[in-house]
């Protein structure tokens, strides 16, 4: 359905095997996510939320670095076939860093040809 949230849990093998399957999940998104979807991943530090969108973003033709957000509370990836951008949760419990992330997505809207 659409507009629904889907739900999934499952454990990859290794950092290679979530990378392939972020490469292939990302063939799927750009056939069935609308522009200006989203997508959340859940998971505690260290699960492989990074790793899983490296492969996304590498299946979308990214090359360059993706870096978690955890410490920079968002990283923005202008060069795939969307852009993207990652934020974590975690950072999201002031207003300061709320304002910082409105204002940050404010200026990418803004910025944006899609």
């Amino acid at each position: 359905m659409s507009g629904q949230p889907l739900e999934s849990g499952f454990e990859l093998a290794d950092e290679s095997a979530t990378i392939a399957f972020g490469e292939s999940l990302a063939k799927e998104l750009c056939q069935r996510l609308p522009e200006g979807g989203v997508v959340f991943l859940h998971g505690d530090l260290g699960a492989g939320k990074t790793t899983l969108t490296r492969g996304i973003l590498r299946g979308m033709g990214y090359q360059g670095t993706v870096r978690s957000p955890t410490y920079t509370l968002v990283e923005h990836y202008p060069y795939s076939l969307w852009p993207v951008h990652t934020l974590t949760y975690i950072a999201l419990d002031t207003p300061k860093n709320l304002s910082l992330l409105a204002l940050a997505m404010s200026s990418w809207t803004a910025n944006s040809s899609h």
